[in-house]
């Protein structure tokens, strides 16, 4: 059996360098867009101008929810306009993922392997697809619950 070398007490194990990249689900977005539950929890990610990252279909899942609350009556005219100034500045900083053939095939198989809906399963790919094999390091901010849980399960933190 093969034992270690004791490591003397003056050197130093060498630092992991962490990313720390934070991921946001469509659903951490809205709420930076209109006052909800989530709004402060979510300022200081948009505040501390760290990079944003999110899938490609972010602007057009986030125009839909604000188009549907709309309909419903939820949001009005004024607060319609705001969301959407918002969601604009925030497209204009943010970093997309890319549909690539591997967050598809990464796609393909998370629907195979968790509960999830075919949007939630292209976001979480995107996720590990910019985690590069260290999902670890990836922060993924989602207010979605199935979504969260195969996350983590996938390996990345979660907020």
């Amino acid at each position: 059996m093969a034992t270690k070398a004791p490591k003397h007490k003056h050197t130093k194990e060498p630092k992991k360098e962490v990313r720390s990249l934070r991921f946001f689900d469509t659903s951490a977005i809205l709420p930076w867009l209109r006052k909800e539950q989530h709004t402060e929890k979510v300022a200081t990610f948009f505040q501390s101008g760290e990079p944003i990252f999110v899938w490609w279909g972010t602007v057009t899942e986030a125009e839909s929810a604000l188009s549907r609350l709309e309909r419903e009556h939820t949001l009005h005219a004024g607060d319609l306009a705001s969301a959407r100034g918002r969601l604009k500045l925030l497209q204009e900083s943010w970093h997309e993922v890319m549909p690539t053939v591997m967050v598809k095939q990464l796609a393909t198989r998370l629907l195979r392997t968790h509960a999830l809906r075919s949007q939630d399963a292209l976001q979480l790919a995107a996720a590990l697809q910019l985690a590069d094999g260290f999902p670890q390091d990836i922060l993924f901010i989602s207010f979605e619950g199935r979504l969260c849980v195969a996350a983590e399960k996938e390996g990345l933190q979660i907020l």
